[in-house]
């Protein structure tokens, strides 16, 4: 566990810049989904900016 910790911390740039673009991702996702497809527009657009982050820390 500590060991997990101690090499994300070298990649302290490119962690932060992975969660802020997939947060502002996931909000933008979610007001344009809710905007062409109602509850399930929404959950979609908050998974996409969820599955990038995901896709940029892999």
């Amino acid at each position: 566990m500590t060991t997990a910790l101690v090499s994300t911390l070298h990649d302290y740039g490119a962690v932060g810049f992975a969660f802020f673009a997939g947060s502002l991702a996931s909000v933008f996702g979610t007001l344009l989904g809710a905007r062409y497809g109602a509850v399930s527009g929404a959950l979609f657009g908050y998974l996409m900016g969820q599955g990038l982050i995901v896709t940029l820390l892999a």
